[in-house]
Formats: structure tokens, sequence, C-alpha cells
């Protein structure tokens, strides 16, 4: 009989809602979902008594619970980040947690929150403008406050002075409110109503208001004596899959072996954007959350996790772009790949040379040499953590699950349309030609429709030049900007493997 997990994702954005869904698809495990039409969508919170209801008419039927507090308390991510409700009201909405072990006595239930970002959401040109000083803002504080850099305090009343000031405080109070709930969180644990809790720190840096409520929560965490049972971790939108992960890899008495490389190891010491540790301390942080083991020998790791980074910080291609897009590491990287080909383990790619995008440098040339199928998972989006968590959870998942290649072929399509070539090169294109009809990027509104066709057409054209795609056939195809916003696309393929 099929285990059955519940899954209570962050929003419904394809990362959190879609591929959980496909990495499930056909296995022993089957997964149960709030409908995605109560979910909510970008700035419209999640219809949450909907779910309440929709979990307690299902949780007799599952074995495991996963699920964001985040989608609970506020309706999802970006809802968290508003004052829309207080926290007496927040916590009110959450109190319900304490019934569902009532319900099924035997559940497990593993849980996740995310420490709030150190900026505002960006929603439009002018928010584009003040995330950048209230991002500036949140590191000079902690300079000033905690590492007594005084030199800063006019660098901060000058930024201070560039932010509305019923902005910043309402951010402010946000914050305040969000990490007062987390605290709260550990109350469930306490009282054995989550099994096992993970806070995950969203978009930050080395410095910032989070170092401190990072600090308070592990103070916390220690004196109630719960380390076993919390983890802190950098990142967002992998923590949902890591859990599956984690959860399958329990009940079915797997504890993976992973072997990481490099493409320059000099690189794994750099602190990535939007992040607060190196990435190889990230790299660890996901590997124990997803109940493996790094391992010293590629001989005798279950999968090898080849992560494709730079010599320096990563550049952000939402902010910035190169002239060229260079192959001069994508050669590096290719020569350590080949070694690992002899001894046929599971090979995840963590493509984190830029943020906020692919190499496709890297991807032509393992196309070209046609090394694709060898890789059994490649992820390149967003964030270097994002990256990092979702290629090793999917790695893990094929790992327990036995996935078959045509499965594996369909998400590696995928994950290279989206990561490598909409978000590196045709979502810079896309939205150059968006602004100039006057409209953003950040929020089409009802016009992302009119974007879509071309959208899918030149995606069409990039798989067709990718050497998997040349023994598939393809069944069907499409794109859609699921948030009404270039950021992300939703692709959804199926094909036929020879």
């Amino acid at each position: 009989m099929k285990k059955v997990i519940g899954y209570l994702p962050l929003d419904d954005r394809p990362c959190n809602y879609c591929w959980a869904q496909k990495f499930l698809r056909n296995t022993s495990f089957k997964l149960l979902m709030p409908p995605r039409d109560i979910m909510g969508r970008f700035k419209i919170p999640a219809e949450r008594e909907k779910i309440y209801l929709w979990l307690k008419n299902n949780v007799t039927s599952m074995d495991a619970i996963i699920m964001s507090m985040d989608l609970i308390a506020y309706g999802g991510l970006v809802a968290s980040r508003r004052l829309d409700e207080s926290l007496a009201e927040v916590r009110e909405r959450i109190k319900f947690i304490e019934e569902l072990k009532m319900l099924k006595p035997d559940l497990t239930v593993y849980a996740f929150s995310i420490l709030m970002r150190i900026s505002i959401t960006v929603d439009s040109p002018e928010s584009q403008k003040y995330w950048k000083h209230i991002f500036e803002y949140s590191k000079l504080y902690y300079q000033i406050e905690y590492l007594k850099q005084l030199e800063l305090k006019d660098r901060i009343k000058e930024i201070e002075s560039e932010i509305p000031q019923d902005l910043l405080q309402t951010y402010l109070d946000t914050r305040k409110r969000n990490f007062t709930l987390n605290k709260e969180y550990l109350g469930f644990l306490e009282k054995n109503q989550i099994d096992f809790l993970v806070y995950a720190q969203e978009d930050a840096a080395e410095y910032g208001f989070h170092r401190e409520e990072q600090a308070a929560l592990r103070k916390l965490i220690r004196k109630k004596e719960l380390l076993e049972k919390v983890e802190l971790i950098t990142g967002t939108d992998e923590i949902g899959t890591l859990l599956l992960a984690r959860y399958i890899n329990v009940v079915s008495g797997y504890t993976p072996r992973i072997f990481v490389d490099y493409t320059f190891d000099k690189g794994k010491f750099f602190i990535a954007p939007y992040e607060d540790c190196c990435l190889n301390i990230s790299i660890e942080e996901h590997i124990r959350l997803l109940g493996g083991i790094q391992g010293a020998e590629a001989d005798n790791a279950d999968i090898i996790l080849l992560c494709h980074n730079s010599e320096q910080k990563a550049m952000d291609l939402f902010t910035s772009y190169p002239v060229v897009f260079d192959d001069t590491a994508a050669k590096v990287f290719l020569k350590k790949f080949k070694k690992y080909l002899k001894i046929k383990k599971i090979i995840a790619v963590a493509d984190v040379f830029y943020t906020n995008g692919g190499d496709p440098a890297l991807i032509e040339l393992l196309s070209s040499k046609k090394y694709l199928k060898f890789i059994s998972s490649y992820t390149g989006l967003n964030t270097t953590s994002n990256s990092i968590g979702l290629t090793l959870g999917q790695a893990s998942l094929i790992l327990t699950l036995k996935h078959d290649r045509k499965h594996i072929e369909e998400l590696l399509l995928e994950r290279i349309l989206d990561d490598c070539y909409y978000q590196t090169l045709i979502r810079p294109e896309i939205s150059k030609k968006i602004i100039s009809h006057g409209l953003s990027p950040l929020n089409l509104l009802e016009k992302s429709r009119e974007y879509e066709e071309e959208i899918e057409n030149k995606l069409m054209e990039y798989l067709e030049k990718l050497c998997l795609y040349e023994k598939t056939s393809l069944k069907h195809f499409s794109a859609i900007l699921p948030w009404n916003r270039t950021f992300e696309v939703e692709i959804d393929m199926n094909i036929d493997s020879e």
C-alpha cells in the first residue's frame, strides 16, 4: 500500500506546488495537496479557512504531513511580508495544528517556517528602489549595532531619509511579528504536535537583521533542548522538496552518501548574493537536512554533487548581465565531470556559477559533447541555496524511488529550459520588450498572456538544439507566466523516449 504524504507548500509557484507532484509521480508514495485554486497567487493570500477544512477532511488518510507554517499563518510567502493581520489574529489561525495528532495519533508532522528576508517584496519599479534601500539599511544597522562600525552612521541616516517612514516602520513591525511567532513555534515541538521543524532564511546577506534573530533562535533551541528536532538553514523554495526527500529516506531506511566537487575549489568559500554563508557551508546544511551524509570518496557515494561555481562571488543575472557567456569555466567543469562517468553514480549538478540563472556555456558544452544523458538532476534557478537544495532533493528521490530514465529526462529538460534558457537568455529579452511597451515585467496584471506564446516558441527553439531531444518525441509542451510577471515561468512537458 502506498504511503500518503500531505503536502502544504509555501505557495503555488511551480517550484513549490508543481515540482513535488512531478518528483513523486508513478512512485510508491502518494502526494495529497490542497487544490491550487485555494492556494492564492502572488499578492493574493491563500484561502486559509478552506485549507484548514481540506486538511481536517483528509488528515486521517495521511501517514505524514509536510507543511509550510507561512502558508498556514499568513497565506503564503509574499503574504508573510505584509502586516495585514496582527500577531493575535495569526496566533488564532495556527491553533488548529494542535488538533492534527488528535485526529491521527500516529501522524508524522514536518514543518518549515521562513525567517524573513532583509527587505520587502518587489512588485513595481518603485518598490524595487525601496527594496535596495531597505536591504542596505538592514546590513548597515547590524554593522553599526553589533560590529560597532560607527563610521557608517552617516550612511544609514542618508539611506533612511530615502525610505518612506511608514514603509520602513511597517517592514520592521512585520519582521517583529513574524519573529515572535517563529519563537513560539518551538512550543509545538515541546508538545510533540510537530516532530521536526526547519527555520529557513530567505534572501539575506552576510550582515543584517536576520543575524540577531538567528542567534536568539539558536539560544532558545539549546535552552529547550530541541537541537535534534530543529534545523536552521539558508534557503526557501527548496525546503519542501528536501523535507519530502528526508521523510522518504527515513521510512525507506536510506542514508544517502553524497560526494561533492566544485568547478573551482577556492570558490566554495565565497558568499553568493542573497546568502549569508559560504557555498560549502550551504551544501553541508542541505545534505544534513535531507538526511544524508557527505563522503570523502566518490567511489563510495550514492550521489555525486557537482557544483558549477565561479572563482569569485557569483554575478546576479537579475541585476547585472555579462558581455559574453565565456566557456572557460565550463571546460574546467567538463574535465572534472568526465572522470566521474567511469564510476556510474547518480550525478546531480548545481549550476551556481551565476545567481538567478544557469550558465548557457555549460549546457551548450555538455549538450554538444552528448553528456547530458549522464546527468540525473540539474538546477540553476534563483539563489544558490535554491539550486543546491532542489538538485540534491531530486537526486535523493531518484536514488530512493528508482525513477526511470524517461522520468529523469523529462524533468531534466524542464529544468534546463527554465533555469538556463528562460532565466538567463529569454527573460532579459522579454523584459526589455515589455518595458518598451510601457509595462512592468514585475507585474503584468492581465497582460501576461500576450507574451506567453513568444516565450513558448523561444523555449521550443532551444529544446530542439539539446542533444537529449534527438531521441525523444514531444507529446505535450506549454509555458505560462503563473504569477503574471517574468520572474518565473511554468513549463510542462511530456516526452516519449526511444
